[in-house]
């Protein structure tokens, strides 16, 4: 909040002035203008950033989309014209936020099941960065299998996805079979590099 005090300001004042934003957000080989409607500035528990959630859009008529932006990563911020949030766009920001995090606000919220080793649960109870939340954990029958137990999760496919990267075959994604698959994927192009 210090190095960005004077980026946090302006949005700040937008904010509580009701007002819409531009700024500047640096692409891989350039930089975007973005109009804002701005909601709230949030830390993040799982990324331990600051992000500025509201809507976006990259052209004045252009339909603005539920976004979420690390305030690190604005430069020039400017109050502007245009029309704030409704009502109806705060309640469906706060909705998404029940069910994941600032950093994550873009990915739909699904449910995900996975099942772990003794390692891989000893490793989600000391890995506590980006750690989702479990719902349910079942302990599963002995049946030769490494696999003890299976836990449930309700969040972003994307976070929990990007968690148990870490995990190897200590953790193993079940469900939904397209994240399942994903993960297989990704693992295979890692193993192709070594």
């Amino acid at each position: 909040k210090c190095i960005f005090a004077d980026n946090y300001e302006v949005i700040e004042n937008a904010i509580s002035e009701r007002k819409c934003i531009t700024v500047n957000i640096p692409r891989q080989d350039s930089i975007k203008t973005l109009q804002i409607k701005p909601y709230k500035l949030l830390a993040d528990i799982f990324t331990e950033y600051y992000y500025l959630v509201g809507y976006s859009c990259e052209q004045p008529n252009e339909e603005y989309k539920i976004a979420t932006f690390r305030v690190s990563r604005l430069n020039n911020p400017k109050k502007c014209r245009g029309d704030y949030l409704t009502p109806s766009e705060e309640f469906a920001l706060e909705h998404r936020l029940e069910d994941v995090s600032p950093a994550y606000l873009q990915n739909k919220a699904v449910m995900v099941k996975v099942i772990m080793t003794r390692a891989g649960e000893d490793n989600y109870f000391k890995i506590l960065r980006n750690r989702p939340n479990a719902i349910k954990k079942e302990t599963l029958p002995d049946k030769g299998s490494d696999y003890t137990v299976k836990y449930t999760f309700f969040g972003s496919e994307y976070q929990i996805a990007n968690y148990f990267h870490q995990f190897g075959a200590d953790a193993v994604i079940t469900e939904p079979r397209e994240l399942h698959n994903e993960q297989k994927k990704w693992y295979s192009k890692s193993a192709e590099a070594y």
